[in-house]
């Protein structure tokens, strides 16, 4: 794929984060959530959109993902950080061994590899 190919995804997907954080406004967290996938499919590495992903989100498995996506591009991501602890004390981690697996610190790997893993499931 050419360099300018990229720039183009990387647009793109700036206009569905900026449609979804508009719709998230908005309060349409369907419509929000439909944007920020289509942003993440087209640059799997933007951060801010897996986190306002994890902020429209009903399953807090799927929150959870999304914030451990954000934690492995930015491991100093603050509110990703606070997430996750808010999570494991609300979902009881120490007695659910599924919620220990998904709220586990994120292991190395690249990004894209959550992404793909997570968007076959």
């Amino acid at each position: 794929m050419p360099a300018t190919d990229v720039q183009i995804y990387k647009r793109d997907a700036e206009l569905y984060f900026l449609r979804g954080m508009q719709c998230a406004r908005d309060g349409n967290r369907v419509e929000a959530a439909t944007a920020l996938r289509h942003a993440i499919s087209l640059n799997p590495l933007h951060e801010q959109a897996w986190l306002r992903l994890s902020d429209v989100l009903d399953d807090p498995h799927e929150i959870a993902f999304c914030l451990q996506v954000a934690l492995q591009i930015n491991p100093e991501n603050a509110q990703a950080q606070r997430g996750i602890a808010w999570l494991r004390h609300h979902m009881h981690a120490d007695s659910n061994p599924f919620s220990r697996r998904v709220l586990a610190p994120p292991s190395a790997g690249a990004p894209d590899a959550w992404w793909r893993a997570w968007h076959r499931a």
